[in-house]
């Protein structure tokens, strides 16, 4: 099993934010009182759990099929593969299609002629976005989406009410 960040839940993240609050207008002389969102911490329950929102189980495929025949004169073989694997991060993924063909036939006792062709395809789904002239919005890989999700409140919801996705957080501030 992959280790997971330990984070805090809902309940746990407002009541630090509600006594980060209080211990700043108690030290700091902080006026502008406790924030809405932190004053009832009990409501959040455990809350939105980012890490789970952005990652799944990555299952791959991978099938190849053979097919080789010959005689003293020439042989032939054709192999094909499909491989698929998708990301642990949701929305991501890889696919490939191989093929691989080997030929070769003997001329006479001293010479003999072969060819092979191997093509293949590959095919990356959202696996680096800001690529070079793109205006992706992660520069390095997977790395800032996980670093965002860590910092994100997880007194939040991925939702809006009406259940589409919401494209922010809303009142709350780390």
């Amino acid at each position: 099993k992959v280790p997971r960040p330990e984070l805090m839940n809902g309940t746990q993240l407002a009541t630090y934010m509600k006594g980060f609050f209080e211990d700043k207008a108690l030290y700091e002389g902080y006026t502008g009182g406790i924030p809405g969102a932190y004053q009832n911490p009990e409501q959040y329950g455990t809350g939105t759990d980012w890490y789970d929102v952005l990652t799944r189980r990555g299952a791959a495929q991978n099938y190849s099929l053979a097919l080789s025949s010959g005689n003293d004169k020439s042989a032939l073989s054709v192999t094909g593969g499909y491989f698929n694997q998708d990301g642990i991060v949701k929305n991501t993924g890889y696919k490939r299609f191989s093929l691989r063909v080997n030929g070769d036939v003997k001329l006479n006792d001293n010479i003999k002629v072969g060819v092979s062709l191997a093509p293949s395809m590959q095919m990356e789904h959202n696996n680096r976005q800001n690529r070079a002239n793109s205006s992706g919005f992660n520069v390095d890989g997977q790395r800032a989406i996980f670093a965002s999700a860590l910092m994100m409140p997880s007194m939040g919801s991925p939702y809006n009410p009406d259940g589409c996705l919401s494209l922010g957080v809303g009142t709350f501030a780390n």
